[in-house]
């Protein structure tokens, strides 16, 4: 059993550290159409969050579980000073050092979460979840061919959907359109009915041009129960990209006014002219920061 008087005095240390929370923003439906949505800045894409398991004992792992307990309850800021705690006082285990990254990585931190994430694979360098999560913080700092060999060994040590999911959006990056919807469809192979695997197929084929394929598959997207007004402005993009100029701005008009849809349609035309996928997707993701 833990001393309370030690958790106490880490907690209080912790405590000392701790950002001021900020003011929650308002959320806005961007005007723009979100390029591969759910990708990066989400926990669940890296596949270290809610529920997995922490090593019971010491100090270290208690702080560990209190700041789960604040991330899980939305206050991630108010979390990392915990985790940093936490493996201070532990620096030879890996965990701390995941969950820090992974809370780093979801306040847009990247640059540290992936210095954090190397730190953590000098000590497990076998942990895929930590590979997982190194390559998406990669990708969020535009290295996508960096990106692609810590998502390749992943996916070695432990196949997952979000490893492949990671691959396609990082071989979009590069122009690599044929690589990545290969990789998008592996995923699904494991996944069929994988709504973030699906839409961002769907902008793939849209970015190389293949439209009707594209129009398809987000069709199916907007129609699950999950789909949001993100998804419905990707499907507005693929008509848009294609040519179907009347369909684009009745779906965009589901969520957006006038103005925004009438901006969104001359942006269309911009990104029609451009026949590089490579180009069209830093166009389009150069907009949303961390794809997510």
């Amino acid at each position: 059993m833990l001393a309370p008087t030690k958790l106490w005095r880490a907690v209080t240390a912790a405590l000392r550290s701790r950002r001021p929370k900020p003011r929650p923003r308002i959320a806005l439906i961007l005007a723009l159409p979100v390029l591969l949505a759910a990708c990066v800045a989400n926990p669940t894409a890296i596949g270290v969050g809610p529920g997995q398991a922490v090593p019971p004992g010491g100090e270290s792992a208690a702080l560990v579980r209190v700041a789960d307990s604040m991330r899980d309850a939305g206050d991630v800021f108010g979390a990392i000073p915990f985790y940093r705690r936490a493996h201070q006082l532990d620096t030879l285990q890996a965990t701390p050092l995941i969950r820090l990254a992974l809370a780093l990585h979801t306040v847009r931190a990247y640059d540290e979460a992936s210095r954090t994430w190397r730190t953590a694979l000098r000590l497990d360098p076998d942990n895929a979840d930590a590979r997982r999560g190194y390559g998406y913080s990669l990708i969020a700092l535009n290295k996508p061919q960096l990106a692609i060999d810590q998502l390749r060994t992943s996916n070695e040590i432990e196949e997952d959907v979000r490893s492949y999911n990671g691959l396609g959006v990082a071989y979009d990056m590069i122009g690599d359109t044929r690589g990545a919807q290969m990789h998008y469809r592996m995923g699904l192979q494991v996944a069929p009915d994988n709504v973030t695997l699906l839409n961002n197929l769907g902008l793939s084929l849209a970015l190389s041009g293949d439209f009707p394929d594209s129009i398809n598959l987000l069709l199916r997207v907007v129609a699950s129960a999950v789909a949001t007004a993100r998804h419905r402005q990707n499907l507005a993009l693929a008509y848009g990209l294609s040519g179907q100029i009347e369909e684009a701005a009745a779906v965009a008009r589901q969520d957006l006014d006038e103005a925004a849809v009438a901006n969104n349609l001359a942006y269309y035309a911009i990104l029609r002219a451009e026949t590089d996928p490579a180009a069209r997707f830093a166009a389009i993701g150069s907009r949303v920061a961390g794809f997510d």
